[in-house]
C-alpha cells in the first residue's frame, strides 16, 4: 500500500529535473532583473549627479528595491507554479492507484483505519462504482460486521465507512484525504523543493 510519503517521494524523483530547470530559470530571471536594475540605476545616477548626489542615491535605492520586489514576486510565482504541478502530479498518481493490483490492499487499509476510528460492531461500507472487495473476509479478520451500501462514492477512489444510522462517518476517499492533507503536502513540497522558503 502506497502512503502519502511514498507518493510524494515518487513524484519528487519524477519532477526533480523539471524543478531544477524552473528554479534555475527563475534565478536567471532574477539575476537579469537585478543586473538590468543596477545598470538602469547607474545610468540614472550619472544623469542625476548634475542635480544632486543625494537624489541619485535615493533613486538607486528605490530602483534596486523595486527590482528585488519584482524578483521576489517572480520567485514566489515560480514556487506556486511548481507546488501546483507537484500537487497535480500527486493527484494523477493517486488516480492510477485504482488501476493498480494493490488497490484492494489500499481499500482494505482504508477500511481498517475507518473501523478503528469509529469503533462500532456493525458498519456500512460505501465503495466507488466498479470497486469490489471481500467484505466478509475483512469482517472475519477484524471482528466487525461490514455491510456493503447500495450508494457509491464519486471521485478518484477510496471508501466511506459509517455507522448504520449514518451518525458517524469516516470519509476515506482519495479526494477527501488529499483535501485533509493538502496543507501538510504543500509544506512538505515547499520544504523539499525550496528548503522551506
Amino acid at each position: 500500500m502506497m502512503g502519502a510519503d511514498e507518493i510524494i517521494k515518487k513524484i519528487e524523483e519524477r519532477v526533480n529535473a523539471e524543478v531544477e530547470a524552473i528554479i534555475a530559470e527563475a534565478n536567471n530571471k532574477r539575476k537579469a532583473i537585478l543586473e538590468e536594475a543596477n545598470a538602469d540605476a547607474e545610468r540614472r545616477r550619472q544623469a542625476i549627479l548634475e542635480k544632486s548626489e543625494k537624489d541619485a542615491i535615493l533613486e538607486k535605492q528605490r530602483i534596486i528595491a523595486d527590482a528585488n520586489l519584482k524578483a521576489r514576486r517572480l520567485k514566489w510565482e515560480v514556487q506556486e507554479e511548481l507546488i501546483n504541478q507537484v500537487l497535480d502530479a500527486t493527484k494523477n498518481e493517486v488516480k492510477k492507484i485504482r488501476d493498480s493490483p494493490k488497490y484492494n490492499d489500499v481499500l482494505k487499509g482504508l477500511i481498517h483505519e475507518a473501523v478503528q476510528s469509529i469503533g462500532a460492531d456493525k458498519l456500512e461500507v460505501i465503495l466507488s462504482e466498479g470497486d469490489t472487495i471481500d467484505l466478509d473476509a475483512i469482517s472475519n479478520e477484524i471482528g466487525v460486521e461490514l455491510v456493503l451500501s447500495d450508494e457509491r462514492v464519486t471521485g478518484m477512489g477510496g471508501v466511506v465507512v459509517r455507522t448504520l444510522d449514518g451518525r458517524i462517518e469516516v470519509d476515506n476517499t482519495f479526494d477527501k484525504r488529499m483535501e485533509r492533507f493538502s496543507e501538510v503536502l504543500r509544506t512538505e513540497i515547499t520544504t523539499t523543493l525550496f528548503g522551506g522558503a
